[in-house]
């Protein structure tokens, strides 16, 4: 019977540390931001309930709310990509945009929307990115730097990039 009460006793540690994990990982502010967008309200009002509304009006949201809804989806499984075309759009307007945060980010999955958004923009073209040797380099620099997670987000933007961009 003292081993069902120790047994019990630390179950109970571990159910309240558990707990304890799990409300300070939501408390911390775990949930993605993106441009000041909250991603669990991006997808419930722009993707869950309101997809083709959001396609309609897509272009008359800001740059950076347009991409707080893509890179919103991103992260998420499977991997949503549906806005790039729409994003595409753009055309140069947002190329430094794009540059910046391929610039800043670290996270494969981004890395990888963000090549689809270039290759996107050279099918419609609205802009060729292939051209642009600065812009074309550091997508080559993301791809290769081994600090970044080697997943399939990446594995997947080196194919955009390789078989994609350079000869389509």
């Amino acid at each position: 019977m003292e081993i069902r009460k120790i047994i019990l006793f630390f179950g109970f540690i571990l159910l309240l540390f558990s707990i304890l994990v799990y409300y300070r990982g939501c408390k911390e502010g775990n949930v993605n931001i993106v441009n000041g967008y909250n991603c669990e309200e991006i997808i419930e009002n722009y993707y869950s309930k309101n997809i083709e509304k959001t396609k309609i009006n897509f272009q008359n949201f800001t740059i950076d709310k347009q991409y707080a809804i893509y890179s919103c989806a991103i992260d998420r499984h499977p991997v949503m990509f549906i806005f790039a075309e729409d994003i595409a759009k753009n055309g140069t307007l947002i190329v430094p945009y794009l540059k910046n945060k391929l610039y800043k980010t670290e996270n494969s999955w981004e890395i990888d929307g963000i090549v689809k958004i270039f290759f996107d923009m050279k099918v419609q073209k609205t802009y060729n990115v292939t051209n642009d040797k600065a812009t074309m380099k550091l997508i080559k620099q993301k791809i290769d730097d081994p600090k970044i997670s080697q997943d399939i987000g990446l594995n997947l933007a080196r194919r955009t990039y390789n078989k994609e961009l350079l000869h389509f």
